[in-house]
């Protein structure tokens, strides 16, 4: 107990003094051992949803598929981020890769060499193991967070279309999703056709949200409900290439079809765009259409932005009058 360690505890956060100085007591090696590897510390439970801290995969969300593995390390499934090819010059690239899942044919074009083909859909390739298109790492616990409450669309689209067989149901909600206790939403309650329950929010978890229903509550995925838009409302558009973008919904339709491998299902809205968030633009105006800004599709609809219903939010408008513009 020298001067320089005295400092360093007396700086450091959660050391516990008195006036008399630092508070101690003898701990017995086997626990102290015990403390230093960690076990049965680890909070992370198989088939939640984490947040990669640190490395290639920094922010990132991760489902967990494995908690046993040795020296506190946790296994996860991720979308894929594989470094570039090497540039022309030789030198190699250092830039941060989109996310994308893995595909034999596309990996072999673009770097020249032949995944090794371990059985259906798991392939290894550079020291990696992919599943299903997906990436499988272990990360020590203390490189993951589990305080995370939503994941980008974008992720949730290309988890879902994996098709990985390990992948629960109850997904984080979409960030740009935008919902709020005492929202109108329906549910979907039949796994393959359409039919809906109306109901009313409750409670707003990180990967369900409770609902008020005639029945009674009842707890459902974020995949399984939408939200409900009447025409007539002034909303605002909360993700995808046009988000801010406000408008009047003149009308509704549904695009089951249009469902990513049948997950849940698509209520459009039809939007007739504003300018400057309440001045209505003229008749020669620029025609958009919204999906999801992955399959940019483009409609030719007059004055209308098309949006999924969970990518919109209601809005005030000082200066209508609660009905929907004419046209």
């Amino acid at each position: 107990m020298n001067d320089h360690l005295r400092h360093l505890l007396k700086v450091a956060p959660g050391i516990i003094r008195n006036h008399s100085g630092f508070i101690s007591e003898r701990v017995e090696s086997s626990d102290g051992l015990s403390l230093l590897k960690r076990q049965n510390a680890s909070p992370v439970e198989v088939g939640k949803w984490v947040q990669v801290r640190k490395g290639i995969y920094k922010g990132d969300v991760g489902y967990v598929t494995s908690t046993e593995l040795s020296g506190g390390r946790i296994q996860l499934l991720l979308i894929p981020r594989l470094s570039p090819p090497q540039a022309p010059n030789g030198n190699p690239s250092h830039s941060r890769s989109t996310p994308t899942l893995f595909n034999r044919e596309t990996v072999k074009r673009l770097y020249n060499i032949e995944p090794v083909h371990i059985q259906e859909n798991v392939y290894s390739f550079r020291g990696e193991k992919f599943e299903h298109g997906l990436i499988i790492k272990s990360y020590h616990s203390d490189m993951i967070s589990t305080a995370i409450s939503c994941m980008p669309f974008e992720s949730c689209r290309l988890f879902l279309e994996s098709r990985h067989p390990t992948l629960s149901f109850f997904f984080l909600k979409p960030s740009e999703w935008h919902f709020a206790e005492s929202d109108e939403v329906q549910i979907d309650v039949h796994p393959d056709q359409p039919s809906y329950k109306t109901g009313v929010i409750s409670t707003l978890r990180s990967d369900t949200v409770e609902v008020s229903t005639e029945e009674g509550i009842v707890c459902v995925p974020w995949l399984k409900i939408r939200k409900v838009i009447h025409q007539g409302d002034f909303v605002e558009v909360t993700g995808g290439m046009y988000l801010g973008q406000t408008g009047w919904v003149v009308g509704l339709e549904d695009l089951n079809g249009w469902s990513v491998d049948h997950y849940f299902s698509i209520q459009m809205a039809n939007i007739l765009k504003t300018e400057d968030k309440e001045k209505q633009l003229s008749e020669s105006s620029q025609v958009f259409s919204i999906l999801f800004e992955c399959l940019a599709l483009v409609l030719t609809i007059p004055l209308d932005i098309r949006c999924v219903c969970q990518f919109i939010k209601a809005r005030h408008c000082s200066s209508c009058t609660g009905n929907a513009p004419a046209g």
